[in-house]
């Protein structure tokens, strides 16, 4: 209740455009057999945005930089293959509210990450309504 309709319109139209999402190829395996996500929110970022976290990571040799960046503990993802995956329809799209079971110490109210990154989240993914791309960094 703090932001008002248009400043909410303003930033959920950052997502408009196909947003994506980076998981690790484990948790795609375990958790994602009716969808992607978690039925209470999946945390998304811009397109532009996960274009950049991508062509920086395939210059490096770990995800280390893509945790930080994504608001992910330190290491949580060291030694994993990750998959960016890309949003083509999004089903209730919204701001965190921060009551979603994804949200860490790291998450703040506003629509964006500590690092200024802007994010939102939505409903869980049908798998029919995305596209992944998998690529593996080397620890």
């Amino acid at each position: 209740t703090y932001l008002t309709a248009s400043a909410i319109g303003k930033h959920l139209s950052m997502f408009s455009d196909k947003p994506c999402l980076f998981l690790t190829r484990y948790a795609f395996d375990n958790f994602c057999k009716n969808g992607i996500g978690r039925k209470d929110g999946q945390f998304l970022i811009p397109k532009e945005i996960g274009d950049r976290i991508e062509k920086q990571l395939s210059k490096k040799s770990t995800f280390a930089a893509g945790e930080a960046e994504l608001g992910i503990p330190d290491g949580a993802w060291a030694g994993q293959e990750i998959i960016r995956v890309t949003i083509n329809d999004i089903p209730n799209l919204r701001m965190a509210s921060g009551n979603e079971v994804g949200a860490n110490k790291y998450w703040m109210p506003g629509g964006y990450l500590p690092n200024g990154l802007p994010e939102a989240v939505c409903d869980q993914i049908p798998l029919d309504k995305v596209s992944m791309n998998p690529f593996t960094p080397s620890d």
